[in-house]
């Protein structure tokens, strides 16, 4: 296992944080104006118990590999990491556990760092120099993303901004979390995500009224998952079940699917698995049905990836 390395700073020269906490702020706004694409921005604010305002922000962005307005948003990260009472940087590949971070009126919302092994990341933490008992945190994190449009290499770039209670002064804390909310932009739907503490995720479209629910806790409840597959009516009984739960985080991630690959890669691995591993069991017509449904379910997946599995799962059934 590689190992991650954490560096953790205290100075004592309060006004660097504020001048730090700036720098970065401006580079920032500079970087929203020059970045190619903004694939989504959320926004939060609260007020916590002794008035003050609490504030959340997030915009991921499409930008190109070599771009000079992402070199400089890291240089103001490397520069200013040394005002920094905490730093916590990790590199795509480098295995470790996830990071979280209290957030809002009583720091009982959460956003977790560090989750996806794939992705870069840069998290400074301030303190506040006229209140102990907040801090602000920026957040980088980067990973390589799809082709532009003129075929070029791109990043995603994903920076957030939390200004908040330190959750080390906070006395009284919420026993559970009980939801995140985060409001996405996007050009097809204006939509709100909510995302509860028991991985239920609701997906509400405020243009149409419509709401969409993906509970993973039914999804276990309801899987064949731990039947063996004897024949082919188990094999079509998983098949189906597997099914279910890809048309339903589907739905879910609408145009942002490979943003949301990590909820709609299980199913179609495990269905990749059941049709490597049991397809002989099907009849003729049986493996023709299967073939047919993988084609439907190919129309739906916009991301390359998905696509890719879902061909190959067809491939072990026998299909072109």
């Amino acid at each position: 296992m590689k190992k991650i390395f954490t560096m953790i700073i205290a100075l004592a020269l309060v006004p660097a944080f504020a001048a730090a906490q700036t720098t970065i702020a401006r580079v920032v706004e500079q970087f929203k104006k020059g970045a190619v694409e903004e694939i989504s921005t959320s926004k939060e604010t609260d007020t916590d118990t002794d008035g003050k305002q609490c504030v959340y922000e997030r915009n991921i962005f499409l930008v190109a590999k070599n771009s000079g307005k992402f070199k400089q948003l890291m240089d103001a990260f490397n520069d200013e990491q040394s005002n920094a009472y905490s730093v916590n940087k990790r590199m795509a590949g480098y295995d470790g556990s996830a990071s979280r971070i209290g957030y809002g009126k009583n720091s009982e919302k959460t956003i977790v760092f560090m989750k996806y092994s794939d992705r870069n990341y840069f998290v400074l933490y301030f303190k506040d120099p006229a209140d102990s008992k907040r801090r602000t945190c920026y957040a980088l994190a980067w990973y390589e993303g799809k082709k532009g449009k003129k075929n070029k290499e791109m990043w995603c770039v994903d920076i957030i901004h939390v200004y908040s209670l330190n959750p080390e002064y906070v006395r009284s804390l919420p026993k559970t979390i009980t939801k995140t909310t985060t409001t996405v932009n996007s050009d097809d739907t204006n939509t709100s995500i909510t995302v509860n503490s028991d991985g239920t995720i609701i997906r509400y479209d405020r243009n149409t009224g419509n709401s969409i629910v993906y509970r993973p806790q039914d999804n276990k409840k309801a899987s064949s998952i731990d039947v063996p597959i004897k024949n082919s009516g188990d094999f079509i009984q998983r098949f189906n079940d597997l099914r279910t739960e890809y048309i339903q985080v589907v739905q879910f991630a609408g145009k942002e699917q490979t943003f949301f690959a990590n909820r709609i890669m299980p199913p179609v691995n495990k269905m990749l698995q059941l049709c490597r591993e049991h397809g002989k069991l099907l009849l003729h017509n049986e493996r023709l049905s299967c073939i047919g449904i993988l084609d439907d379910m190919k129309q739906n997946a916009r991301d390359k990836g998905i696509r890719e599995m879902l061909n190959l799962a067809q491939t072990y059934l026998g299909g072109k």
